[in-house]
């Protein structure tokens, strides 16, 4: 259960209420909950059938939060670090039953964002790839 969701005790509570033919703002004032809250679980509840959480939709995370602390442990320890260096050292230090193999952008995607360079941060927040490059252009010649 998520922390911000009510019980099930608590769904089951607004069900019962709105069963005896109590409205939703009733509901909402005896129980001390925003009126839309009640309103969300009992069209979910006339939909469904069910207070019970359900499935949410959402593809699986590659990563495991175990492999994903290894990575940022990883990355932190050698900020210079690239993805298929972390791709390596990943593959090799897993465990057991885990043998998945990840990609590099998986690697550099799950990293914090601190460890990336990125041009804006370097070079200030409105500064664009053209304008670095037309800085640079006759650096060489200093």
């Amino acid at each position: 259960m998520k922390t911000k969701e009510h019980t099930r005790q608590v769904r089951d509570t607004f069900v019962e209420k709105f069963k005896a033919r109590f409205g939703y703002k009733k509901i909402s004032q005896a129980l001390n909950i925003s009126r839309s809250t009640v309103q969300a679980i009992i069209l979910k509840w006339k939909e469904y059938q069910t207070t019970a959480n359900l499935p949410r939709p959402g593809r699986p995370s590659k990563l495991s939060s175990r492999t994903r602390r290894k990575l940022i442990r990883d990355a932190a320890k050698r900020p210079m670090i690239t993805p298929d260096e972390l791709q390596r050292s990943t593959a090799e230090g897993l465990v057991v039953g885990e043998g998945t193999s990840y990609h590099p952008h998986t690697m550099q995607s799950s990293t914090p964002s601190n460890n990336k360079p990125n041009i804006h941060t370097i070079s200030g927040d409105l500064v664009t790839h053209h304008h670095v490059s037309q800085q640079t252009k006759g650096r060489h010649l200093n």
